[in-house]
């Protein structure tokens, strides 16, 4: 819609090369508030310092069409050796490289050097405004984010624990796909908080602290698990005494953990999981003993965090 509002406006009113100023708000645009608001100053502050470089040097040097040439391949190793290290200084060198490239076209250095920085400002504060008018925010699924990486870990951890219950049930391809799907949500609902904390606080869909963590929470969690999957992966000859009821609390408790930040409510209260742990059996193996009782422990944390983030 941007794109195409923007080049309805220069075909009517005949701007001369004025498909810079929709090529602009393409290139701005982002689906993060921060990461479109750093690349249109970018753009917009990269374009005027190019033009005013590339004037300077056409008045300071009066270049030849040779010195032109090199000019040209000058500004484009800057763009290619730039891009993925400061989109600022890339836009510095595009824009000295477009100025150069028109001048030995045949168009006069102040026009080329005008045109290109009004519509790249134009193109940019276009961008910024449609933005503004009509955002996307990460803070819009936080939770649900958030809320799909327990319900996929509460899976992974059942199916885990379930073979530490009874070792006959093990499926370790199973487990391996599970623990893929909840690392791979994990890494979204990772991603959705960074944007979130980008954007200004008074989007946040949940406080910054409540947040992160959650996340630190579940990470302890996670690794725990995966500590536990190592050693099932060893070999388990004999069941767990008690992992049944461990088994079936701590996913209940993780579910209950998801509907909470789903919903944006305090979660209801928990089973009695540290009780539940104190009853495995004394003889079972330390790594289980260790890595449950961090799990049970990580399960409180959340619990705790979101009692006093019920506001959405």
């Amino acid at each position: 819609m941007t794109i195409g509002i923007g080049t309805a406006i220069y075909r009517y009113v005949h701007l001369d090369r004025g498909y810079w100023l929709p090529m602009t708000s393409l290139l701005v645009l982002r689906p993060e508030y921060h990461d479109t608001l750093t690349r249109g100053l970018a753009r917009i502050g990269g374009t005027l310092v190019g033009a005013a470089i590339a004037t300077a040097i056409v008045h300071l040097a009066a270049p030849s069409a040779g010195i032109l040439t090199l000019m040209v391949l000058v500004f484009v190793w800057g763009c290619y050796a730039l891009f993925r290290i400061n989109y600022a200084l890339f836009t510095v060198c595009l824009t000295g490289y477009v100025v150069f490239i028109l001048m030995l076209s045949g168009v006069a250095e102040m026009t080329a050097a005008s045109l290109r920085a009004l519509y790249t400002i134009e193109g940019g504060a276009f961008a910024l405004i449609v933005y503004a008018v009509w955002p996307t925010w990460a803070s819009q699924t936080a939770r649900a984010s958030l809320a799909a990486m327990l319900d996929a870990h509460a899976g992974y951890v059942d199916a885990l624990l379930a073979a530490y219950a009874d070792p006959a049930r093990t499926d370790l391809r199973r487990l391996a796909q599970l623990r893929s799907d909840a690392r791979l949500l994990r890494s979204n609902a990772e991603a959705v908080i960074e944007r979130m904390l980008a954007e200004p606080p008074s989007r946040a869909a949940l406080p910054p602290r409540t947040a992160l963590g959650l996340l630190a929470a579940l990470r302890r969690h996670a690794l725990a698990a995966l500590a536990l999957h190592a050693g099932l992966e060893r070999g388990l000859s004999a069941p767990v005494g008690g992992m049944p009821a461990l088994e079936d609390q701590m996913t209940r408790s993780l579910k209950a953990l998801a509907g909470a930040v789903r919903a944006g409510t305090p979660p209801p209260p928990l089973p009695p999981l540290r009780q539940t742990h104190l009853a495995l059996a004394p003889a079972a193996d330390t790594l289980v003993l260790d890595e449950t009782d961090l799990m049970v422990d990580s399960i409180n944390t959340m619990a705790d965090l979101l009692s006093g983030a019920s506001v959405a």
